[in-house]
């Protein structure tokens, strides 16, 4: 194998793997478990599971990868972990169409 062909290897497999576990990451979103009043992070950004600010919940976070019409879903800030589509957290940033 000649240098030319050991580098193109090199790179697409490292842009093959990270994209493989964000395609596992996104289908099996409904298997994962939901994120717990008591986890750190959750509560060092104030997470709840159902918004009181006025028109910002998760589902219309740019964070959260979730379907909307599921009441659970993905969200960036919380890896393995699903969040309450009507949740809320200080990190909310508002989702752009």
């Amino acid at each position: 194998m000649n240098r030319r062909k050991l580098l193109l290897n090199i790179g697409t497999a490292t842009i093959a793997i990270p994209l493989t576990v964000l395609i596992r990451q996104t289908a099996h979103a409904t298997d994962l478990p939901e994120l717990a009043l008591t986890d750190s992070t959750g509560q060092a950004l104030g997470y709840v599971r159902e918004s009181e600010v006025d028109g910002q919940t998760c589902a219309n976070c740019q964070l959260y990868t979730g379907v909307e019409s599921e009441d659970l879903g993905p969200c960036v800030l919380f890896p393995g972990k699903s969040v309450r589509a009507a949740g809320w957290y200080k990190s909310w940033i508002q989702k752009v169409s």
